[in-house]
């Protein structure tokens, strides 16, 4: 038995209609009236979340991010141990500055062993028709399941986190293939991973934009990041190599099987540019990035604890804000402006390239 949102108790439904659309959705109408005092905001959006154990804690504290400022219907699908699979419902309301309910509707599946409830014939029938479709995966992205294909055909937005994913499949050359082959497809992709890259992207991009600098460019002889986790170096590292248009030296395979990325690149006139990564560490523990040119003084870049970096070259030193947004922040900018990012897919694609 599971306690109903006002604390009273009901039975299970039963498995034979533990997917009965019909069934599930005068259940949350029920509870909609209950929950919510005043008129409610229609769903925006759907919302359609895979973790496992590990990844749970993630998810929930996206979720808890969109409570309250989106209206969503929510379908969360969770690895579970437990023989069947089986099928809770709930909503959360909170008033609105214009005093109307805005709720997540939210339809909670325990996966069991029988697979039943990640089933995209399970849960694809609730869904809201006609508002977009956006699918939180906290689970493996390159493993041999069939399930994410399927997801993603559905999918207007697919959202995920290749740094959690590379902590467990451990395997980036197959991580990176499977991330290019996705961004062919025309579902537009959120990698949490290179949002939380994309600051110090920013921050390196700005330091070109000194006139001095830009005539460096072509100098540019290596790029070397002290700390961050090895996904967010290699996210980095693969964004410069995109921009600098670097491909993979004939004579010079890098080298997949060691533990931090070692790359040697060509770049135009064979010019040969070194990308490497060292002391791999949390990002809150601090960073460095180096550039080193060909006949100039190095421009290093150091990220600080407190969401700041400095700057500094041969000529003067400054500091800039370095933010670092969280997993529900970024979900949300998502939602409010789904968009297909080019450079990214740019970026995952050169990785492939010499991985």
């Amino acid at each position: 038995m599971r306690a109903r949102p006002d604390g009273r108790r009901r039975a299970p439904l039963e498995k034979a209609m533990i997917f009965d659309p019909a069934r599930i959705e005068q259940e949350l109408s029920e509870i909609m009236v209950r929950n919510s005092p005043t008129e409610a905001r229609a769903s925006l959006l759907n919302l359609v979340v895979f973790s496992t154990a590990d990844s749970k804690p993630q998810a929930d504290a996206m979720l808890d991010a969109v409570l309250g400022k989106r209206a969503a219907r929510v379908i969360h699908i969770t690895g579970s141990d437990t023989p069947e699979s089986d099928v809770t419902v709930s909503a959360r309301c909170y008033l609105d500055h214009s005093n109307r309910s805005v709720c997540l509707q939210e339809v909670v599946i325990s996966n069991g062993r029988d697979g039943i409830g990640a089933a995209v014939s399970s849960w694809a029938p609730l869904l809201i028709r006609d508002i977009p479709v956006y699918v939180v995966w906290l689970d493996t992205i390159s493993g041999e399941r069939d399930l994410l294909p399927k997801t993603v055909d559905l999918a207007d937005t697919l959202v995920f986190d290749s740094e959690w994913t590379l902590r467990i499949e451990q395997d980036p050359r197959r991580l990176f293939a499977r991330l290019a082959d996705l961004s062919h497809n025309n579902v537009a992709l959120c990698d949490i991973a290179w949002h939380r890259v994309l600051p110090l992207c920013a921050v390196t991009a700005d330091c070109f934009d000194n006139p001095q600098l830009q005539q460096q460019v072509e100098s540019i002889a290596a790029v070397e990041l002290d700390g961050a986790p090895p996904q967010f170096a290699a996210l980095y590292l693969g964004w410069f190599a995109s921009r600098l248009h670097l491909l993979a030296a004939e004579d010079s395979a890098p080298d997949s099987s060691a533990p931090l990325i070692q790359w040697n690149l060509s770049a135009a006139e064979n010019r040969r540019v070194r990308l490497s990564h060292s002391a791999a560490r949390p990002i809150e523990d601090g960073m460095q990035v180096n550039i080193r040119f060909s006949g100039a003084a190095d421009l290093q870049i150091r990220a600080l604890s407190g969401g700041c970096a400095e700057v500094e070259d041969d000529t003067e030193s400054s500091t800039c804000v370095l933010p670092q947004p969280s997993d529900g922040e970024i979900l949300l900018k998502e939602i409010d402006g789904m968009r297909h990012d080019h450079i990214y897919a740019e970026t995952v694609r050169r990785i492939d390239t010499f991985m």
